[in-house]
């Protein structure tokens, strides 16, 4: 092990000095307070004793230098102390010495912001030990401090990495998500599973990345007609459900309207009661929690709405930018499967009906195009001209 020694040089008799040497100089270990003070000065720590008794605190020069005082101008009060510290901090400094007092702990410690006179901010570190008489009464603290303006550096890079590594997860998982459902709403098209089916599929997709709830209604023949409704929380989907149908039903208007998206990012309570006069339907709605996002998107296809999609969500969960584009992309989806979907039915029907006719022979181009004669159950004729109608019907979808 290492031993701090002084190295004495002998001048004369009787005389030394400390300095340099040659042959001549004699070294011996330096005591066990001349160590421990030389430790410090290396170590850049500053040493400050805290007389409770008479209040004085004693600070050595490399205390001042490390508050910013100048050299021999610290007052020696706790006053002084609290004025070279941050003012956000003197309350939790203050606060931590009062403990170690009282607590009849035998040790303080506290980091803490001090400001120098040039308004730098300096981070410190002070510990020490707490002296008690022999009632265990707490007469002074003897501590040391050091600058801790390093490791809080090394932490706030630590901290500032970590934050942007979870923000880069975030970004991927939000993308990872996006196409995950765009991609399973997407597969529908492909799958063809029928329109109440798929728009079952649809809703239930949007609640488990969304919303609490999705609520899809179509258009038919200028009619709005109840379409689906799916809840994250299967306990709460029969009262959605209830809320639901004392609902109105949105406006239909005109097959072409295209009515603009409505996003209310955080939906109040005060704005859900003036909404709904129905008392009881307002409690349906309470007993389904507190709102937070309300988004209403049309359901279209080359201009027409084909219908409208719902989100809602509670719990002061509250839809982003990037989510409401989401649902966008998720309602230009839906619309097509929609469109699919109804398209498929029609041209099954279509299909149907001409087999049905093939008995009666091929159609004549003439007749194509030519409108359906009255029905006549037992009448070739009438059978053919319907026929004729729906092929031209299935001709002008298809194209």
């Amino acid at each position: 092990m290492t031993r701090l020694t002084r190295t004495v040089t002998r001048d004369g008799p009787g005389r030394a000095s400390t300095g340099g040497g040659g042959p001549s100089d004699v070294s011996r270990p330096l005591g066990v307070r001349e160590g421990f003070e030389l430790a410090l000065r290396a170590g850049g720590a500053g040493t400050w004793r805290w007389d409770l008794g008479s209040g004085r605190v004693h600070w050595d020069a490399a205390m001042e230098e490390l508050f910013g005082v100048q050299p021999g101008c610290f007052e020696g009060t706790i006053q002084a102390v609290g004025r070279c510290v941050h003012p956000d901090d003197r309350a939790g400094l203050y606060a931590a010495a009062e403990r170690a007092i009282g607590a009849r702990s035998s040790n303080y410690a506290a980091e803490h912001r001090v400001v120098l006179q040039d308004g730098t901010v300096r981070w410190v570190r002070s510990t020490a030990g707490v002296m008690r008489d022999s009632d265990g009464a707490a007469t002074e603290l003897v501590g040391v401090a050091v600058d801790a303006d390093d490791r809080h550096r090394l932490e706030t890079e630590r901290a500032s990495a970590a934050s942007a590594a979870f923000d880069a997860d975030r970004a991927l998982d939000a993308a990872l998500r996006r196409l995950r459902l765009l991609g399973r709403v997407g597969d529908l098209l492909d799958q063809q599973p029928g329109l109440d089916v798929a728009l079952r599929q649809v809703a239930d997709l949007v609640v488990e990345v969304l919303a609490d709830w999705c609520v899809i209604d179509l258009i038919e023949d200028a009619q709005a007609r109840r379409g689906v409704l799916a809840h994250r929380d299967p306990a709460l989907a029969t009262v959605a459900s209830a809320a639901r149908r004392r609902t109105p039903s949105p406006p239909a208007g005109p097959g072409d309207a295209v009515p603009e998206p409505l996003f209310v990012p955080d939906l109040s309570q005060h704005q859900v009661e003036d909404a709904v006069p129905d008392p009881e339907h307002r409690q349906l709605l309470q007993a389904l929690r507190h709102p937070g996002s309300y988004l209403l998107l049309p359901l279209l296809v080359n201009g027409r709405r084909l219908g409208t999609m719902t989100l809602v969500t509670t719990d002061g969960w509250q839809l982003g930018a990037e989510d409401v584009q989401l649902a966008t992309d998720v309602a230009h989806r839906c619309a097509a499967v929609i469109d699919t979907a109804r398209l498929t039915a029609e041209l099954a029907r279509a299909t149907q009906l001409l087999d049905a006719l093939h008995a009666t022979g091929p159609l004549r181009s003439s007749e194509l195009g030519r409108p359906p004669a009255p029905r006549r159950p037992q009448n070739d004729g009438g059978r053919r001209a319907a026929a004729a109608a729906v092929v031209s019907e299935a001709v002008a979808i298809a194209l």
